[in-house]
């Protein structure tokens, strides 16, 4: 108990306070156009919802009551925002840019998606989930990002090292988060839906979202940050958002782990292609 308490408040921590802090800095770092904010963010949205798409015609084979399907149903979009920062390191420092960039437009979305299927699942509104959407701490840092970087003002010296500070602590923290996700026996609970919900976030949405990026005339380094975005496992958080709603929370953990298990193997593949 004091394991899974400890690791919540780190969870937590992350989730409020580093991440948006280097999502802020990253955005700040960089001039930004407006063109290149809606380019990228319209590809984001695209590639969220044809992911959406893909699984949905799943939902007619499963056995699953429509709530506990919807609780899985989000695994295929959602996406782990920690370790896309930690892949980000690994490219060229404008990637940093534009990974701040999607996730400020992806993470909303994600969540937007996930409350609605549950929401039309249970028959309730969820409006006090839409609020918490709109209050996103990933969210804010990115609209508090643009609007320094729009404006072209200077942060004072010392808050801006503090939030610096607060920034590096974000990738550490994150990859002990992604470890104590990582549990090798969830791959035996593997079926023919989940494994086709895998499939798609995994391998098809990277393949799609590569095709794509080059119609779009994207330029290599934002073509790569896509492609790192879109293999990336699913949300960390996702099964919390499941059982808030009545779904099989436990049966969406496992997913959970599955999907970290599995990117193991996948998002080094990419990373190679990538790289």
């Amino acid at each position: 108990k004091l394991s899974d308490q400890v690791w919540k408040t780190i969870d937590r921590l992350v989730f409020n306070i580093f991440f948006p802090a280097l999502i802020f800095t990253g955005i700040i770092a960089h001039p930004i156009g407006l063109s290149e904010i809606m380019s990228i963010g319209g590809l984001v949205w695209g590639v969220m919802f044809g992911a959406l798409c893909l699984a949905w015609p799943l939902k007619r084979y499963s056995t699953l009551s429509a709530l506990d399907f919807a609780g899985i149903w989000q695994v295929s979009w959602r996406f782990n925002a920690g370790l896309a920062f930690v892949f980000a390191q690994a490219l060229p420092p404008q990637a940093a840019v534009i990974m701040s960039i999607i996730l400020g437009a992806g993470v909303p979305c994600g969540n937007f998606f996930a409350v609605c299927v549950l929401a039309k699942a249970t028959g309730k509104a969820g409006l006090h989930m839409l609020r918490s959407i709109a209050l996103n701490p990933f969210l804010l840092a990115s609209a508090a990002g643009l609007c320094v970087n729009f404006s072209g003002v200077q942060l004072p010296e010392v808050p801006l090292k503090s939030i610096e500070r607060l920034s590096d602590a974000a990738i550490p923290l994150a990859l002990l988060s992604i470890g104590a996700a990582l549990k090798w026996t969830a791959i035996f609970k593997l079926d023919k839906t989940t494994s086709l919900i895998h499939f798609i976030k995994l391998i098809l949405l990277p393949l799609a979202t590569y095709f794509m990026a080059r119609f779009l005339s994207f330029d290599d380094t934002t073509v790569a940050v896509f492609i790192v975005f879109a293999s990336l496992p699913t949300a960390a958080a996702a099964h919390t958002l499941a059982g808030q709603f009545g779904a099989n929370h436990q049966l969406t953990a496992v997913m959970v782990a599955q999907s970290t298990t599995l990117a193991c193997v996948t998002m080094p593949l990419w990373a190679m292609i990538v790289l």
